[in-house]
Formats: structure tokens, C-alpha cells, sequence
């Protein structure tokens, strides 16, 4: 289990940066040997993924995503933006005993923090950074995945804006900070790219059963593949077509 609410406090696992002090935005590490780059090697031998996100990813079942030997923890949780999602990650690597077998992480996140931004996201540039800095501390060596925030219902003026500027900063980060960038954003649109495909929603910002199932079969492929782009753009039409 993710949850931390019931248990004792104790060390650190093994294994993991917890208790170290981050460095300071815009000096992260540089990208480990055992990361898999492009044509490069593979993984080493852990073989846990954990995903952390909103209400968007809580009701994926996560030991159906893993394959050959993987397993995926899902901690995701109703109402989390980034601050929360910051929490979590503290949460799991102190006292969950999978947090010393991390090899991947993904991460889902942003609706919450800008679906009522009216005044734009450039302020949340910092937050991400240092979530993905948290990130690769707690859980040093681990592949760092960045889901794309999914195009939802333009509510307000500034909606679908803040979406494609929120995506942008996403993308910005994770090459800053040697993460990787998985844009699936297009898979949700409507066929004339103008607007979010109303038919994979059951609400404004919610996946239905079908949405659910082109979202898992997306991040099935990143967590169970072992070499990675910078950014990685999943195929318009290719998920859509195995729904």
C-alpha cells in the first residue's frame, strides 16, 4: 500500500534521497549513467513505477499496467495540484518499502492548478521545477516520466490557453532537468483539432471508459519500454484505433 496516514515513523529506506537537501531551481544533477537514453542502455534491476496524480489517473488499477515482471503503484488522490503532489512524493519515499526499487516515475498533474488560473501559469514554472527536483531526489536513478495535461472543456476564456501554455512549461522543464515529456494531448482531441473530444469524457475534465482506456494503453507503453525519446508523442489515431 502508498498510504503512510497509519504508519510509524521510521529511517528512510535504503536507497532513496530522502533527507538530503535539494539543490536550488535550475541545478539538478546531471542525468545518471543507468538512465535509458535513446539507443542507449537499458534499466538497471528495479522494476517498480510509481504514479503519482489527480483524480484524473485514481482509478487506474496499477498492477494492470505493468508487464514482464514490472509492478506499478498507483498514488493518486482527488483534488491534488502540485503542492500536494510534492506531499505525496515525501509521503511514499519515507515510508513506503517500495521506495528503494523505484525505476520510473510518473507524473500527472496541472489540472488543478490551472483550470481556474485566470490570471495565466507562468507562475507555476517554479513549482514544477522543484516538484520534479524533489522527484529525482527521493528517488535518485529513476526514470522521471511527465504526463502532458489532457485538452478538457474551454469553461472560461483563459482555459484553453492555460492548457497549451501549461504544456509548454511541462515540456520546457523536463529538458531542463533530463526528465522525459510524454505529449498525449492530441489523442483527446475532437477530429477537427479544435476542441476536446467530448465522446472519451464523462465530464469536463474527467476520462470516461473508453478516455480511461486510450490513457492507460499510453502509459503501458512508457512504463514497460526501456529506451526513451525527450519527448516522447504518443501516435494520434494509433490509441483511438485499439480503444
Amino acid at each position: 500500500s502508498s498510504s503512510s496516514a497509519n504508519v510509524g515513523k521510521q529511517s528512510p529506506p535504503p536507497g532513496t534521497g530522502v533527507g538530503k537537501q535539494p539543490p536550488g531551481v535550475g541545478e539538478l544533477p546531471p542525468l545518471p549513467d543507468d538512465i535509458p537514453r535513446k539507443g542507449g542502455r537499458k534499466c538497471g534491476r528495479k522494476r517498480t513505477t510509481v504514479l503519482f496524480g489527480t483524480s484524473i489517473t485514481e482509478s487506474i488499477v496499477g498492477k494492470r499496467l505493468g508487464n514482464k515482471g514490472r509492478t506499478v503503484i498507483n498514488v493518486s488522490e482527488s483534488g491534488a495540484d502540485i503542492k500536494m503532489i510534492e506531499e505525496m512524493v515525501d509521503d511514499f519515499a519515507l515510508y513506503d518499502p517500495a521506495a528503494s526499487d523505484i525505476e520510473k516515475v510518473v507524473l500527472c498533474f496541472g489540472t488543478n492548478d490551472i483550470k481556474h488560473s485566470s490570471k495565466g501559469v507562468a507562475h507555476l514554472k517554479t513549482p514544477v521545477f522543484n516538484l520534479i527536483n524533489k522527484v529525482k531526489y527521493c528517488f535518485p536513478g529513476a526514470v522521471v516520466l511527465v504526463i502532458s495535461n489532457l485538452p478538457m472543456k474551454n469553461m472560461y476564456w483563459y482555459t484553453c490557453q492555460n492548457f497549451i501554455n501549461f504544456n509548454e512549461i511541462l515540456k520546457d522543464v523536463c529538458h531542463k532537468s533530463n526528465s522525459y515529456f510524454v505529449d498525449c494531448f492530441r489523442n483527446f482531441l475532437s477530429d477537427d483539432m479544435y476542441d476536446y473530444n467530448h465522446y472519451l469524457f464523462r465530464d469536463p475534465w474527467h476520462l470516461n471508459r473508453r478516455g480511461l482506456g486510450i490513457f492507460c494503453s499510453i502509459l503501458k507503453t512508457v512504463i514497460n519500454c526501456d529506451t526513451f525519446s525527450a519527448i516522447i508523442r504518443t501516435e494520434y489515431g494509433y490509441f483511438n484505433q485499439r480503444s
